[in-house]
Parts: C-alpha cells; structure tokens; sequence
C-alpha cells in the first residue's frame, strides 16, 4: 500500500524575510519529501496584533543579528537578498494587506501562478529593493510573473470583493488557532496530526519528525 503523501501547510506575508528563505526551501523540497505544498497568504499584521507580538527589527540587538543572520541564509540557499533601506519605515507605516489580497485571487482565480507571483513580490522586495505595498506597483510584479493582462486585471477587480477578503482571513484565522504569532508558520500533516513549526530554520525538525531527509539547501534545485 503506497504511503501518503506529507501534507505541509506554510503561512506567510511577503514581507517577512524569513518567510522568503522558507518558501523557497519547502518549494525545493517537493519531490524529495513527496509532499503536496499548500501556500496559505495570510495577513501578518493581523498575526502579530492578536498574538501581542511585534517585528524583531523593533529590537536593536535582534535587529543587529537579524542582518547577519538573513545574510548567512542568503548564501546557504543561494538566493539574492538585500534589505532594503526603507524596509523598517515601511514595515511600521505600511502593509502589504493588498498583496496578500491579490495573491488569495489569484488562488480562486489563478491558483497555479500562486507561487510564481509569491516569488515575484519576495524578490521586487529583497531582490530589487522596490516596495511592494502599494496597489500600483502589483501588476508589474504580477508581469514579471508571466500573468497575463486579463487575469491581473480579474485578480485586481477581486481584491475587494468578500471572498477574496474571507480567504485572506480564513488563512490568518487557521494559523491563528495553531497558535501563531508570527512568519513563517508552517503546520505538517504527521501521522494524523497537524503539527505547527516556526520560522524557516525548524524545517529540519519537521523533517525528522515527518521521517523525511534533510538534505541541507538543495541548490541545484532553485528556481
């Protein structure tokens, strides 16, 4: 009888740094775990306001290590990476509440570009250092993806509409009941139980406990 595949569930905003060297693990990490990857775009400050919690950059010395750290991370999986001047201004008076919204339409309307345009949003922030919070800059990123002009303007007249927003927050309220209080939050489907991992560098714990291997960044398979 063939096993069933592992079931992993990753909460997240494209904002979030960590988030980004999360999903790009996971994403690398498909084939070898056998694992249906499911992208929950949820809404980060929602997250952070019920849980009490607040961004690590607020801290000086986690802020200070946080830089090295995301440094460090950027060479182990390989993936271009550079905060932006801007980022801690942008992060404290904006939000990224329209990408988010823009990615759960496309989930209804378009759910195969969901992690292509996921990618587009992390690297116009960490890659381009350009901001991603503003409703103009989303079809230049959703391009950058591939998508074509009449589902960016479908996902773009959705972004507003009820189910659109009751995803959005579908998703928030999920990770919420696991506890979360933060991004990434991941929840594994392990032998009948959903077990909640935080922050990209538990995913070796996940493995471990799911009895798949840990095979370190697995750069020969980036995107």
């Amino acid at each position: 009888m063939a096993s069933k595949r592992l079931v992993v569930e990753l909460y997240y905003d494209v904002v979030s740094p960590y988030s980004y060297f999360c999903f790009e693990a996971l994403t690398r990490y498909r084939q070898p775990w056998d694992m249906d990857l499911r992208l929950k775009p949820f809404h980060l400050g929602g997250i952070m306001k019920a849980a009490n919690n607040k961004p690590p950059g607020m801290v000086p010395n986690k802020a200070r290590y946080m830089l090295k750290d995301l440094s460090r991370l950027s060479k182990y999986y390989d993936v271009p990476f550079k905060i932006p001047e801007e980022f801690m201004e942008w992060v404290l008076t904006r939000t990224t509440l329209s990408a988010q919204r823009f990615l759960c339409a496309l989930q209804l309307h378009g759910p195969d570009h969901v992690e292509a345009v996921s990618r587009a949003f992390y690297q116009r922030l960490f890659g381009e250092n350009k901001e991603i919070m503003s409703l103009e800059c989303i079809p230049e990123v959703a391009k950058a993806a591939n998508l074509t002009q009449d589902l960016i303007d479908k996902c773009l007249k959705a972004i507003e509409s009820d189910d659109v927003k009751d995803l959005v927050k579908k998703h928030t309220d999920e990770a919420l009941d696991m506890n979360a209080f933060g991004a990434p939050t991941i929840v594994a489907h392990i032998s009948g139980k959903k077990e909640m991992y935080f922050g990209q560098d538990r995913l070796y714990l996940l493995a471990h406990e799911a009895g798949k291997p840990w095979l370190g960044p697995l750069t020969q398979a980036k995107h």
